[in-house]
């Protein structure tokens, strides 16, 4: 897969916020709605490392902390190991992925699917999803309000479910948060674990994007 780097300026992990001024320049990478394939690997291909439920100062769970070329590995395996953040990758032979970019129009969580805000003048502003079948994507990482940031389309990501779910459940959604979609009911994605209770949980996703 690859490459993670987009451009010499940015990568598919930034989570930008809008310039507070023309001087500052853009916050914006990308032009909203760009997407992007990254073919399959026969190796786990890092994509971030995230904030777990005990993370580093200044950060919340699930919020980026690096990307795969932060200089300081020392600092990134001490980090690891101590369970202040976990790896994030594409896995091995899983498919490959598809990524979009958009904009936040309220803060998404890590794991949660997003659609399209239809009062946004047709820009790609993206709301926690109420309906699978208007899912254009799932959130690996929290993105602030009103943030740019790329979110999965196509391939093995994370969810955040809303209860238990079994492995090969059929994903709904009402609140952005996955559900066991009931039989008839539009869908998003596919459950690949299975878990007692609301977790992040590894799924196949396969939103409109």
């Amino acid at each position: 897969m690859g490459p993670i780097s987009l451009t010499q300026d940015a990568a598919l992990h930034d989570v930008k916020a809008p310039a507070a001024t023309p001087e500052a320049g853009p916050g914006q990478q990308h032009v909203l709605g760009t997407r992007v394939d990254f073919s399959a690997s026969s190796s786990d291909d890092t994509i971030a490392y995230i904030a777990t439920a005990t993370p580093p100062a200044g950060l919340v769970a699930g919020d980026v902390f690096a990307g795969p070329g932060y200089s300081d590995l020392t600092n990134i395996n001490t980090l690891v190991a101590a369970g202040s953040i976990e790896k994030f990758v594409s896995p091995a032979n899983a498919g490959g992925q598809t990524w979009i970019y958009v904009q936040a129009g309220e803060a998404i969580a890590r794991g949660e699917a997003v659609m399209l805000d239809v009062t946004a003048a047709g820009a790609m502003v993206v709301l926690k999803a109420t309906d699978a079948s208007k899912v254009i994507g799932v959130a690996q990482w929290n993105i602030p309000n009103t943030n740019y940031a790329w979110v999965l389309c196509a391939g093995v990501g994370k969810v955040k479910s809303a209860g238990a779910l079994a492995q090969g459940d059929l994903l709904a959604t009402t609140t952005g948060e996955a559900a066991t979609a009931a039989a008839g009911v539009p869908t998003y994605g596919l459950s690949l674990e299975t878990v007692p209770g609301a977790s992040l949980v590894d799924a196949s996703i396969h939103a409109l994007g």
